[in-house]
């Protein structure tokens, strides 16, 4: 299951393609003009197209961190030529970096900033074609969405600020036109339910989304099976939330909506290469970041009494409870009051080390013995402190349906939500969560993965 929405991710993923061919087309264009247009001077250099690729891979890893395929970061062509000068930048300097270790692997300082002029020109022309032919809407659905409140106002808001998401809300229906409020919002009112018949066949709808809280009795249901027989796609408002904005709304969620749902339960055979895979990556990550951990050491001891490590009680799958490891970032007795706090973005209790640590997520490859032991997985939700979890269950329904997959050091709710510390935050969190424990997969980890790296060298997401 992918990050994303199916219809997000197609996009993306043709731009993706496209830019990775116009990417290696550009190169292969700067070698043959540097080369007086003989293609058999540019054939001749040793591994050329290996060459090539590697330098269309890195740009391409370049053009990612550089958030190029958020369609809610690049809004315009201001944003995207600034973001695109960046991540050729970031380019030359990796180049250069790979190069001083490894100078078998240049191909020409001359044909790379040829190719940068090339890749400039051709991302950016296309870029405004396909944003030209996404605009028109001539591939996106058009959606009829029937009911309105705050389910409805969400999926608006959400497609509202996803320009390029596939999706073009044609307009609502309601119960009763007479007591609507024109101004409560921008979508166009078409009629009541009774009228979804006359309106579907008018305005050519592909998909229609149920935003009710109350369905019985109320929607024309032999008039939705006959267009659904004829391939219009009906589907919950909660269902497709779900798919557009990648997290389980919690507000309005019954628990037949999870009992029925698909893709919770998980096989014995998913568990044991979940488990297998983390106890081979958290074997090589002590070993390969050894020499760091033990600078780590030396600074906390340098920098503030008290001990390396630091040992506290998290919440683990089942709800068993398990001592979670950590570099010390704080204070020695930091909560002097006795009553657990939660951490801040910027907290006074943090060391000067801490700082550096918590920045790099340093502070959190001890956990990788928590991952060796069984307590803990690569990804998943973050584990938190018993104190907070019972206030937690208490204020937030289906909050303890996080445990029911392994806590990870890394998670969805990590990479998607900034630093936070309110109840407010906690079913941010949590909605991100249940899609994660929803769709948990090989596959959803590994871009999880991929985009915690981002986190990490830009300094976004929580702990």
């Amino acid at each position: 299951m992918a990050l994303f929405t199916q219809h997000h991710s197609v996009r993306k993923t043709v731009l993706f393609l496209t830019e990775t061919i116009l990417i290696f087309i550009s190169i292969t264009l700067a070698s043959y003009f540097r080369l007086y247009g003989i293609w058999e001077r540019v054939i001749r250099i040793h591994h050329v197209f290996l060459k090539i690729a590697l330098i269309t891979g890195i740009t391409q890893m370049c053009l990612y961190y550089s958030e190029l395929y958020d369609f809610k970061v690049i809004r315009n062509s201001r944003e995207l030529s600034f973001r695109l000068i960046q991540a050729i930048g970031a380019t030359s300097i990796l180049l250069g970096l790979l190069y001083a270790f490894l100078p078998q692997l240049i191909i020409s300082r001359g044909i790379f900033l040829i190719s940068i002029v090339i890749i400039f020109i051709l991302v950016v022309s296309w870029r405004l074609l396909y944003g030209w032919v996404l605009r028109r809407g001539r591939f996106s659905e058009r959606v009829l969405i029937i009911g309105t409140g705050e389910l409805a106002n969400k999926i608006i808001q959400e497609l509202s600020e996803r320009m390029y998401s596939g999706f073009r809300i044609i307009g609502l229906l309601v119960e009763n036109p007479k007591s609507f409020d024109p101004k409560s919002s921008h979508i166009p009112l078409l009629g009541s339910y009774q009228d979804s018949g006359r309106i579907i066949k008018e305005y050519e709808i592909d998909r229609i989304v149920l935003a009710l809280s109350e369905r019985r009795g109320k929607l024309p249901i032999s008039t939705l099976l006959e267009y659904s027989i004829k391939g219009v796609q009906i589907e919950s408002g909660p269902n497709f939330y779900e798919q557009i904005a990648g997290k389980i709304l919690i507000a309005g969620l019954r628990p037949s909506d999870l009992i029925f749902a698909d893709g919770f339960r998980k096989s014995d055979t998913a568990r044991f290469i979940k488990r297998m895979t983390g106890i081979f990556f958290s074997s090589l990550y002590l070993l390969l970041s050894a020499p760091v951990s033990l600078l780590a050491m030396l600074l906390i001891k340098l920098d503030s009494p008290g001990p390396i490590f630091f040992k506290q009680e998290r919440v683990g799958e089942g709800g068993k409870v398990f001592n979670l490891y950590k570099f010390r970032s704080m204070k020695q007795n930091a909560e002097t009051g006795g009553i657990p706090v939660w951490a801040k973005d910027v907290d006074p209790r943090v060391t000067r080390a801490g700082r550096i640590l918590r920045k790099l997520r340093i502070d959190e490859t001890p956990q990788m013995i928590n991952v060796l032991k069984g307590n803990m997985s690569f990804v998943g939700p973050r584990p938190e402190r018993p104190y907070f979890v019972e206030r937690l269950k208490k204020e937030i329904p289906f909050y303890a349906l996080r445990h029911s997959v392994k806590p990870g050091i890394t998670g969805l709710a990590q990479i998607k939500y900034p630093y936070g510390a309110t109840v407010e935050d906690a079913i941010e969190k949590l909605q991100y969560d249940l899609y994660y424990v929803k769709h948990m997969c090989s596959a959803l980890d590994f871009a999880i993965l991929f985009d915690t790296v981002k986190v990490v060298l830009f300094g976004k997401g929580a702990r």
